[in-house]
């Protein structure tokens, strides 16, 4: 992937140079900027959408798969993720959502309203204090936190990769531009020292 950026890159440069300075070229410059363009586009290997030569993800909202050269770590924990997990996913991030109020205040609203006897057609069925919805809620609670502490727990582990992965590329970035300023030292001639002159 790399070697064939390079290769588009000076492509690029070739034709600017060979075109541009010419006159009556620059339309066959910029044609061939748009062919070289076209055929470094990357090819989405999940959904085989076209996406540009720079693109970082894929641009189908349904797709979105990383596209660089190295591995994602979302991509990779989605992949290791069972059922209960991305139900807990699911359910954490409505809860934090405004529609869960929303939906929950509506149902209080409507449940008073019924079991007070402000809605005829509807017999009472949990009269006040409200027991049978304490009950729920209680149950609701309970499940809830178990899914709420599940998805924490994946966060906690996501976290801690990453801080894993950010430390090992920057060990190995230390010690590849270490080896390289080495490498330099020894291939750089040093300049000889002047000692008055020319002979």
């Amino acid at each position: 992937m790399f070697n064939r950026r390079v290769r588009w890159h000076a492509l690029c440069s070739f034709a600017l140079q060979s075109h541009v300075d010419a006159p009556g070229y620059r339309m066959n410059a910029q044609q061939s900027l748009l062919t070289l363009t076209e055929s470094a586009a990357l090819i989405c290997p999940h959904c085989q959408a076209i996406n540009s030569a720079d693109a970082v993800f894929c641009t189908t909202p349904a797709c979105g798969k990383a596209l660089g050269e190295f591995r994602y770590l979302l991509e990779e924990l989605a992949q290791r993720q069972t059922l209960l997990e991305r139900i807990a996913d699911v359910v954490a991030n409505w809860v934090g959502h405004t529609h869960f109020i929303t939906v929950h205040l509506a149902w209080f609203a409507g449940w008073a309203a019924i079991n007070l006897g402000h809605v005829p057609p509807i017999d009472v069925f949990d009269p006040y204090p409200f027991g049978l919805l304490g009950m729920l809620l209680g149950m609701e609670a309970a499940v809830l936190t178990s899914l709420l502490l599940i998805s924490g727990k994946q966060r906690r582990a996501f976290e801690a990769k990453q801080a894993e992965l950010h430390y090992e590329a920057s060990v190995k970035s230390y010690r590849l531009l270490r080896a390289l300023n080495a490498e330099l030292a020894r291939s750089v001639p040093r300049a000889p020292h002047d000692h008055g002159g020319a002979e």
